[in-house]
């Protein structure tokens, strides 16, 4: 397993090519610019910009080292297939971290004074939503590339079509998780007051770590059955 992660870290080195110019051109920002605006704003737009070209570094490396001639190759190798799959999601996901902490600490350098509740409601809570969003997302485009690849024709067509579905389905289990929190919450509130400044600020007070953790146990179970669902695709449904 550690020999398939350092030769999965190696095809992404240039991955860190995005890192460093990143630190660069936020660097220079800091240095060459006063206006706190213009700062904040060239911040976010690199910042979004890095992560968009790590995402198609991140397409790219999992389409052509897993259902390209390479990828081939190395599932005719004497090793499980679960653990060749597990590891590319793993090195993705590392990259992906990386790019957050790089992130994360330039804020640090944005002339902006986040007062305590960012901290208690944003900053503190925001990296574990992130982080698992991140895994969720990596996982969804694996999936839906191999679904896509067991169709005969167009199969990245066909992965991109996977990939819309994956992800109306991901939204639609999101409404539905939305709407479970709304009717628990309405039992004690009339629905004429729920919406209401003073009621909405009683919920986030009292009842956001509950909020948050049955989240993130929600999507660490639906995080875990579409990994085992990648499983059996790539074990059942394709040919290497």
């Amino acid at each position: 397993m550690i020999k398939l992660l350092q030769y999965d870290a190696k095809e992404m080195k240039s991955v860190f090519l995005v890192f460093l110019l990143y630190i660069v051109l936020i660097m220079t920002s800091k240095l060459f610019i006063s206006n706190p605006s213009i700062i904040i704003l060239l911040t976010s737009f690199e910042s979004a910009f890095m992560f968009l070209i790590i995402f198609v570094f991140n397409i790219i490396f999992l389409y052509s080292s897993t259902f390209s001639d390479r990828g081939y190759l190395t599932f005719k190798l004497k090793l499980s297939r679960k653990k060749i799959v597990l590891s590319k999601i793993l090195i993705t996901f590392f990259i992906h971290i990386l790019a957050f902490i790089i992130v994360f600490a330039s804020m640090y350098l944005l002339p902006i004074d986040f007062p305590n509740e960012v901290y208690k409601y944003f900053i503190i809570p925001f990296p574990i939503l992130l982080l698992i969003g991140i895994l969720s997302n990596i996982v969804d485009v694996y999936l839906a590339m191999a679904i896509g690849n067991t169709s005969n024709k167009n199969k990245k067509m066909m992965s991109f079509i996977s990939y819309l579905g994956v992800y109306f389905i991901n939204q639609l289990s999101g409404i539905f998780l939305l709407l479970f929190f709304i009717l628990k919450y309405m039992k004690s509130s009339p629905i004429s007051e729920f919406f209401t400044p003073s009621n909405m600020d009683s919920i986030i007070n009292n009842s956001l770590n509950s909020i948050l953790s049955a989240i993130v146990v929600y999507f660490i179970i639906l995080i875990i059955f579409k990994i085992l669902l990648l499983f059996h695709f790539v074990e059942k449904k394709l040919n290497f």
